[in-house]
C-alpha cells in the first residue's frame, strides 16, 4: 500500500514539474534556465535560490520606497511584478 501511494505521489510530482516547466517556457521574459532545475546539484540550486531571494528583497524594498541597503530608492526605480 505504501509503495502504491509513493508511486502515485511521484507520478503527480513529475506531472506537476512538466506543467511548471511549460509555464516557464511559455512566459516571455522568464528564464528558461529554470526548466529542469530539479536535476541540478546543490551548489547551483543555492545560487538560483540566492538570486531569487535578492530579487524578492529588491521588490519588497521598492514597494516600501527604500533600496535593499535601507537608503531611499533611486528616482524612477521600477517595481518588479
Amino acid at each position: 500500500m505504501v509503495f502504491l501511494i509513493q508511486s502515485t505521489q511521484n507520478r503527480d510530482g513529475e506531472a506537476m514539474q512538466v506543467k511548471l516547466d511549460e509555464l516557464i517556457r511559455s512566459i516571455e521574459g522568464a528564464q528558461n534556465a529554470l526548466i529542469g532545475l530539479e536535476g541540478i546539484d546543490g551548489a547551483d540550486l543555492d545560487e538560483f535560490r540566492d538570486q531569487y531571494r535578492r530579487l524578492a528583497e529588491e521588490a519588497r524594498a521598492a514597494d516600501a520606497g527604500t533600496a535593499v541597503d535601507g537608503q531611499p530608492a533611486a528616482p524612477g526605480a521600477t517595481r518588479h511584478q
